[in-house]
């Protein structure tokens, strides 16, 4: 059998480091989707005025962490209880 390599990482164990440094931002998912939102309609406002969490169209939440919102929808597609952040 011959093995082809496709890349090579010489650093792993920083390539590591990095991306763990870019998922513990301080800047939350919400508030960058916010900035660019603004951002976005200061350019194209019509366009700008659509840019929405996904959760707006169908009026529930599939993330397995919910912002609150919208309510939750269940594995059986139930709606459930919002789970609010106070």
């Amino acid at each position: 059998m011959q093995v082809v390599l496709i890349s090579y990482t010489p650093d792993p164990e920083l390539t590591a480091a990095e991306a763990a440094s870019v998922s513990t931002s301080p800047v939350n998912i919400t508030e960058l989707f916010e900035r660019i939102k603004k951002e976005a309609q200061k350019v194209a406002p019509l366009i700008g005025a659509e840019l929405n969490p996904k959760c707006y169209r169908p009026g529930y939440c599939d993330e397995r962490e919910s912002c609150g919102l919208f309510p939750l929808r269940n594995l059986s597609g139930e709606k459930m209880a919002s789970k609010v952040k106070t």
